[in-house]
């Protein structure tokens, strides 16, 4: 019988909350922020992160993300046997994939590369 897994909490660390941020559409001028959210914007980067296969434990310096938009549950189908072999809380190893996954965009965007290429290509 296995362990019925913890839902955990979800996170980014402070530095790739505010990059995360700053590409959430707003009354800006710029055409780079494609997500309506940081949820949305949270979303991919766990997506992108996933796709990857690329994880990054997240520092004392955090920030929440809001549970009612990305139900960590969910998700589970795709994570609980890693999350049981690791020994952790599926909202945390969402949130290291979404960590790796905002590192991944954060190094796209400062090469030259638009978010919106990488939502294009990465699907």
């Amino acid at each position: 019988m296995t362990e019925e897994l913890k839902t955990g909490s979800l996170q980014l660390s402070t530095e790739m909350h505010g990059f995360i941020s700053s590409l959430v559409n707003s009354d800006s001028s710029s055409v780079d922020n494609p997500f309506e959210s940081i949820v949305e914007g949270f979303r991919f980067a766990f997506s992108l992160g996933f796709f990857h296969g690329k994880t990054k434990k997240i520092g004392p310096s955090s920030q929440g993300i809001a549970p009612r938009g990305f139900v960590a549950k969910d998700y589970e189908v795709l994570i609980a046997d890693q999350c049981q072999k690791i020994g952790i809380s599926l909202g945390g190893l969402i949130s290291e994939y979404a960590e790796a996954g905002v590192e991944l965009m954060a190094e796209h965007h400062a090469s030259g590369g638009l978010i919106l290429d990488l939502l294009l290509t990465e699907l």
